[in-house]
């Protein structure tokens, strides 16, 4: 992710966003948490796409995922759930806003 981003490849990067999904739910083992996701992730897929191009710089794409790495090997559950939470929805907002206000400035995205 680090490298297609750093190359400005943003649909690589989108690919490899949702294969950071998938993995992370397919390491779960959980045969129902992978029956969820393959029926909700043409849905996430689009909602990535629509989203990554919001990013002021490619390079947070990553770095968002770095830090739920980092809460997986190191933080407690609860600190899961919050970056979680924040990587899931703290992000689409802040992405969504940043659209908002780029449409209120008259800028194309």
């Amino acid at each position: 992710m680090h490298l297609a981003t750093g190359a400005a490849n943003l649909e690589a990067a989108n690919d490899l966003d949702v294969e950071f999904h998938e993995l992370i739910i397919r390491s779960s083992k959980s045969r129902h948490a992978l029956q969820l996701w393959n029926n909700v992730q043409p849905r996430i897929r689009m909602q990535i796409y629509r989203l990554s191009e919001r990013h002021s710089d490619m390079r947070a794409i990553p770095q968002e995922h770095q830090v739920l790495i980092d809460a997986f090997r190191l933080g407690s559950e609860e600190e899961i759930r919050r970056k979680v939470h924040d990587h899931i929805v703290g992000s689409a907002e802040r992405l969504l806003a940043a659209g908002e206000k780029a449409a209120a400035g008259g800028l194309a995205l």
